[in-house]
């Protein structure tokens, strides 16, 4: 049997045994020990820890974390329940987040379990599952969420510390919104006995302003605690968030992460380039730039083992260094498809310039951009056509990033938020680059999402006057950190500080 079907075999073996375990995760017991050996020299699976292996592509690097922040919770859920089956639980501030699908792939995971805790378990890119002993506090009345055991999130905002509040603020405050009936906070109040944590709950949804929630609560425990003086936890001036139900997470936290970063984006919006264009010269700035602007257009690779690819390994297809000729082929298709989309958001603009509102003509036009971005590509057969309707659905993750985008099932949320945002803003510099932002952050797309981004901003600054902002390729480096920075510190000012350097070099 050759080399190709014998590789491609073991990889169908395990990609079928990591479905049984969630996501591309194998345990070592559920393939072969010659499939292991295989897959392990040709770089297909990793070493997560021992007995735990990862399904990946042998050209990445061994540096680079995508795969693993794309499987984490995968790991974890398979691990958790090989070890301890559904005896477990995550810990009040670990289930609280994957109720609000918190994006952000945390250091360390607390876990109680009913044997076998200790020092932390060190797990791959610096993150690790510290397991205590505590099966008496194991609640019983427990959700699954991600095939993990969690509280259930009246019983984790009941268990999540005082300091909870002041350290993730947007997280407690999307939380406690999210809770319909305050009756199951008192009742998970009652059986815990948590009176402290009453007069905790009561004062921050005073403070939110949910002062019928806090009431009927303040009713609810009058009988098992008497007379409750509310504390408010948090340590904010005001709410992120106005005083409505949360339905859908990621809805909420856009628009609580925009309120926090727009003061910040309007300071530095003193910073920027002061211009004096009119329409006509701005359009023909944006025809100069088509050339840079396109050299320098990054792309996003995302990871993933697919049918497809184990066929293509099969037949002998497989090739890390692929013939230049092909190379030079998609880089065609690529070439052709972005001049077709920029000639759509030049056309955009027009639109605008002739009276239409910058942000309406955005939401209406932006599918069609992404459309022709990618044109080429299911001319030639390499995407179907149906990959370029609506947006992706499946995973998507970010190069190096702990942060992971919304699952599929939320984008339509996600997009709707983001341009209730765009909509309501009156700052055009916030808008932009706050547009770029959210863009990346949501991920709509399966390829694309950063050339994307770049055109949403660059038409929005464009139609306020602004010139056409070239994000340079050797800075690539530190446009990732920038993100990374408000994914994992809510601080946008790098990122903005990083737009309004490359605008000025734009417009030398």
């Amino acid at each position: 049997m050759s080399m190709p079907k014998l590789l491609a075999d073991a990889l169908e073996r395990a990609r079928s045994a990591s479905g049984g375990s969630g996501g591309n995760v194998i345990h070592s017991s559920a393939i072969l020990r010659a499939d292991r050996e295989l897959l392990l020299r040709a770089g297909w699976i990793r070493k997560i820890i021992k007995g735990w292996y990862l399904l990946t592509k042998p050209e990445a690097p061994p540096g680079e974390s995508t795969q693993w922040y794309a499987s984490y919770w995968d790991f974890l859920g398979a691990y958790l329940s090989r070890r301890f089956g559904m005896e477990y639980c995550l810990s009040a501030a670990a289930s609280l987040d994957r109720h609000i699908d918190n994006p952000l792939v945390p250091r360390q995971v607390t876990v109680m379990v009913p044997k076998g805790g200790g020092a932390p378990l060190d797990l791959p890119f610096d993150t690790s599952l510290l397991m205590y002993n505590d099966p008496k506090n194991i609640p019983a009345d427990r959700s699954i969420i991600q095939g993990l055991q969690v509280m259930t999130l009246p019983r984790a905002l009941v268990k999540i510390p005082e300091t909870y509040y002041p350290n993730h603020a947007q997280n407690a405050e999307i939380a406690l919104k999210m809770v319909g009936d305050p009756g199951e906070i008192a009742r998970a109040l009652i059986l815990t006995e948590s009176r402290t944590a009453a007069a905790r709950i009561i004062g921050a949804y005073e403070f939110l302003k949910l002062d019928r929630s806090a009431n009927e609560l303040r009713k609810a425990l009058e009988i098992p605690f008497g007379k409750i003086v509310a504390k408010n936890p948090f340590s904010e001036g005001m709410p992120l968030l106005g005083p409505s139900r949360i339905k859908a997470p990621v809805a909420a936290r856009i628009e609580a992460m925009w309120q926090t970063a727009h003061s910040t984006v309007e300071i530095h919006e003193k910073k920027s380039v002061e211009c004096e264009f009119n329409k006509n010269d701005l359009l023909a700035i944006v025809d100069e730039s088509y050339r840079r602007d396109a050299f320098h257009s990054l792309s996003i690779e995302g990871y993933q083992v697919t049918e497809d690819l184990i066929k293509k390994v099969r037949d002998g297809d497989w090739d890390p260094d692929s013939d230049p000729e092909d190379g030079k082929q998609r880089e065609r298709l690529a070439a052709a498809g972005y001049k077709d989309a920029f000639r759509h958001v030049r056309a955009s603009l027009a639109e605008v310039f002739n009276g239409g509102e910058a942000v309406s003509v955005l939401q209406a036009q932006y599918q069609t951009w992404y459309r022709l971005l990618f044109g080429y590509f299911v001319r030639a057969g390499v995407y179907s056509a149906d990959s370029l309707v609506g947006y992706r659905n499946g995973p998507v993750f970010i190069r190096d990033s702990r942060h992971c985008p919304p699952r599929a099932d939320s984008i339509s949320d996600a997009m709707d938020a983001l341009f209730t945002c765009l909509s309501k803003e009156p700052s055009a510099m916030v808008k932009a680059i706050l547009a770029h932002y959210f863009f990346v952050y949501i991920h709509p797309y399966p390829d694309g999402n950063g050339r994307m981004a770049r055109f949403a901003m660059n038409f929005l600054m464009v139609a306020a006057g602004r010139p056409w902002t070239i994000i340079r390729s050797e800075r690539r480096k530190e446009y990732r950190e920038a993100l990374a920075t408000m994914d994992t510190k809510q601080d946008i000012s790098f990122f903005a500080d990083f737009i309004l350097e490359e605008m000025r070099e734009s417009t030398v």
